[in-house]
């Protein structure tokens, strides 16, 4: 004689069953999401430690022309000193034309190179206050970004707890649903797979 199934019962067990599978399909999808916010937290940290070393690069790029420059100053000042005295060596007033020519090219050479390093200058101060505020950015990206990891991490934990519970209670219903009527739940809840 066939065993004698209680209907609802039954259905009341599936119920349950199937709101614990919902909670746990939920649970479970929220907990796959968390890696991937996690990485986009470090992500947009990455991104701004690379415009800090971009500025900083920037920095020490305009330091190195600077210096260049300050050095071909430092010629040009010499060479402008060398004709200035070699200027009261000269004979006639054509040698001394030539010269004083030659010496005002060199001065406006020189009023050039001033000019550059000033920019340089400039760049440099506004590059350095650059990388202050791309230090202070970062410094408050990566508390904010540490935060937001812990927290998800904390999450994750969380989950995992409920994740458990659920998984107790799913269970300790599973034997009171007959075999017959679980496996074909089952099914359903694989999507049809067997």
């Amino acid at each position: 004689m066939a065993e004698k199934i209680d209907i609802s019962i039954q259905l009341d067990n599936l119920v349950k069953l199937q709101g614990i599978d919902a909670q746990i399909y939920k649970l479970n999808d929220e907990k796959e999401s968390r890696p991937q916010a996690m990485e986009q937290l470090k992500a947009g940290l990455t991104n701004k430690q690379a415009a800090l070393k971009d500025a900083e690069a920037r920095l020490k790029n305009f330091q190195v022309k600077r210096k260049e420059k300050e050095i071909e100053l430092e010629t040009k000042e010499a060479e402008i000193k060398k004709l200035q005295v070699q200027l009261y060596q000269l004979k006639t007033n054509k040698e001394y034309s030539a010269m004083l020519h030659e010496i005002e090219s060199k001065k406006a050479d020189k009023s050039l190179l001033e000019d550059e390093i000033l920019k340089f200058m400039e760049d440099i101060e506004s590059t350095e206050a650059d990388i202050k505020k791309e230090k202070q950015k970062f410094e408050e990206e990566s508390k904010r970004t540490d935060t937001e990891i812990k927290s998800i991490g904390a999450r994750i934990k969380e989950i995992e707890n409920m994740l458990a519970e659920l998984q107790k209670n799913r269970a300790e219903i599973i034997p009171n649903v007959n075999p017959r009527i679980l496996k074909d739940y089952e099914r359903i809840l694989n999507g049809g797979e067997e």
